[in-house]
């Protein structure tokens, strides 16, 4: 069969060749070359019109820097990693946690914006509305470039990327990610998130998407027991049609039972024997259990014999009184997750938006998660990874280190959170703002912004167990502690966390080095990478010899320092040497900015 498509490419390339010979000029040749390769560009799968950011274009020209607002900071236990809130462009601070955490990351969860029409998100500062034609390609350009960087954090043997996405793009999301991970497995869960349905116009919407991005086809979700997902059933096959002795006859054994345990299993009966009934009495007290039914039917196990005590841990004894038998009954250990998620604790209004009004006692956040939906995407994959870390850098509302505060909290452990969110206002207080003679920058503009007035209160509330107005919150979390005891929403959280803003120093400055520029941000980079805060006593940071003076020639100070951070470029003696050994020292990784000063010749 012809392929016309083909053919109508391979004519207009011939053509193309012509035009080259007989125009054989620099700018002629560039500008066929281009489009040559328009030409050629791939023909299936999406394919749309890119378009450039402003943070593009700033960092072609400057470096993206993270700056610690000391103002904000919550520590609860220093002993505890710390969690990170970031304030600034996703892009810009996708590119410093590149330096960071590349190969490193556990789990991203996302929640992006979901390119509606209605003015949900904006793009070069520009809201996007539903008359925008070029709506589509902006969303998929965004997304792409963020999602790109994504994929190098996560740890490439276990990393997973949960994202959560609606109807409007959910195509398109699943063809971009397809794209962007062609080797990952690829599960797109139904969550019902609005059981009543109350909106849309022909069909009422009751639920949205989850996309698991996994790298292999091993067990990488978690594996636990759990009271909410019973899975318990006969081993004896009474499934499907083929579920006779003579369908499989390697699935037609005795398993022995004493004293109401199984205490092993018998070989495959020949085809000649007939045990006549399900329960066979010996003389020594052993039980042999067939798969035989109430009506005397040869069935089969569920598995072969060679399988068979690869489950054995699963298995169960049961007394079935109706027949007066024992049955062997197969009780799962490991909750099973399902493609379509429907538990109460997911109504976003329920557990979404009154939770967000029961912390600020007002509306601050339109369509919030529930807390228990992003806990439920987070604990399936770091549920049995108690140091694991989890970026989410579409972070909103903050649910996401709420959640894996309360992770902690159910399952024990360590888990670390950065989330990243921009600082805008909403359309309402913009116009508001705006009509008061304020504008981007201003002080009382930026109090209204995201990060400021929903994501950092909304942290520091659920830590101290507290609503905006300083009263316990009440309530308990719909979930328990790792003793088994309810979890007042009053307690808080043992957690530590810090602010960041992301900011930019010129990558050519004329007035000044940029190694001295970029030193002035190793610290918050340290800080992010390891979860330990630098704080000039235990954690240190030796910038030039002044601070080695203070520190590592100081008895006193000396005494105190269990890690130490040290510039690359200085030079130490055989007995300074000696010091820093003595104490681990790690030199400041190149990686953070070495490929800025080698391009400033540096």
């Amino acid at each position: 069969m012809a392929n016309i498509a083909k053919m109508k490419r391979d004519r207009m390339l011939a053509f193309l060749e012509e035009m080259k010979a007989a125009h054989s000029d620099d700018a002629s040749i560039r500008a066929l070359n281009e489009i040559e390769n328009h030409i050629r560009e791939k023909k299936y799968g999406l394919v749309w019109e890119d378009h450039t950011e402003a943070v593009d274009e700033m960092l072609d020209e400057n470096i993206p820097v993270f700056c610690e607002d000391a103002g904000r900071r919550l520590c609860k236990d220093p002993t505890k990693p710390w969690n990170f809130i970031i304030e600034g462009d996703n892009l810009q601070a996708l590119y410093l946690l590149d330096k960071t955490h590349r190969g490193k990351v556990d789990c991203i969860y996302i929640d992006p914006p979901y390119n509606t029409g209605a003015k949900d998100w904006k793009y070069n500062n520009d809201y996007v509305d539903g008359n925008d034609v070029y709506r589509h390609s902006k969303w998929l350009s965004m997304m792409r470039s963020r999602l790109t960087l994504a994929k190098q954090l996560l740890n490439p043997i276990n990393g997973v990327l949960i994202v959560a996405i609606d109807d409007n793009e959910l195509n398109t999301t699943g063809l971009l990610l397809q794209e962007i991970f062609p080797t990952y497995r690829q599960f797109c869960v139904t969550v019902v998130h609005n059981p009543n349905g109350n909106q849309g116009k022909n069909f009422g919407i009751a639920n949205e998407f989850a996309y698991f991005l996994l790298p292999s086809g091993d067990q990488l979700l978690s594996l636990e027991s759990r009271e909410d997902d019973p899975d318990i059933r006969p081993l004896r096959d009474v499934s499907g049609n083929n579920n006779m002795r003579t369908d499989a006859k390697n699935c037609f054994y005795p398993i022995f039972v004493k004293d109401d345990q199984i205490i092993g299993f018998g070989d495959v009966c020949d085809d000649e024997f007939h045990p006549g009934r399900a329960n066979i009495v010996r003389d020594d007290g052993i039980i042999e259990v067939y798969p035989i039914d109430a009506s005397g039917n040869e069935r089969k196990w569920v598995f072969a014999r060679q399988t068979v005590e690869t489950i054995r841990s699963e298995l169960v004894v049961e007394w079935n009184n109706s027949r007066k038998i024992f049955d062997i009954i197969r009780h799962k250990t490991h909750f099973t997750y399902k493609s379509i998620w429907t538990k109460k604790e997911y109504n976003a209004n329920s557990y979404g938006s009154k939770l967000i009004t029961k912390i600020f006692g007002e509306k601050r956040f339109d369509y919030p998660k529930s807390l228990y939906t992003v806990e439920e995407c987070i604990r399936a994959v770091c549920g049995d990874r108690p140091n694991a870390i989890v970026v989410d850098f579409f972070a909103g509302s903050g649910t996401t280190l709420h959640a894996v505060n309360l992770l902690n909290v159910e399952r024990g452990g360590n888990r670390r959170c950065i989330m990243v969110t921009n600082n805008e206002v909403s359309v309402k207080e913009a116009k508001k703002l705006t009509k008061q003679g304020f504008k981007p920058g201003d002080i009382e503009w930026e109090a209204l912004g995201i990060a400021q007035y929903v994501t950092w209160p909304r942290t520091v509330c659920s830590i101290e167990g507290k609503d905006i107005a300083g009263n316990p919150l009440k309530g308990e979390y719909l979930t328990t502690d790792t003793d088994g005891k309810a979890i007042p929403m009053s307690r808080g959280f043992i957690a530590n966390v810090k602010y960041f803003k992301c900011s930019w120093t010129p990558r050519k400055p004329e007035d000044y080095l940029l190694s001295n520029a970029l030193c002035l941000h190793v610290k918050e980079m340290i800080e992010l990478q390891t979860g330990y805060e630098v704080d000039g006593v235990k954690n240190v940071l030796i910038l030039n010899r002044d601070d080695f003076k203070k520190v590592i020639l100081d008895p006193a100070a000396y005494e105190q320092v269990e890690n130490i951070w040290v510039n690359q470029n200085m030079i130490f003696s055989a007995e300074e040497m000696k010091l820093l050994v003595a104490k681990g020292f790690k030199y400041i990784p190149r990686e953070f900015f070495g490929r800025e000063l080698r391009e400033a010749a540096e």
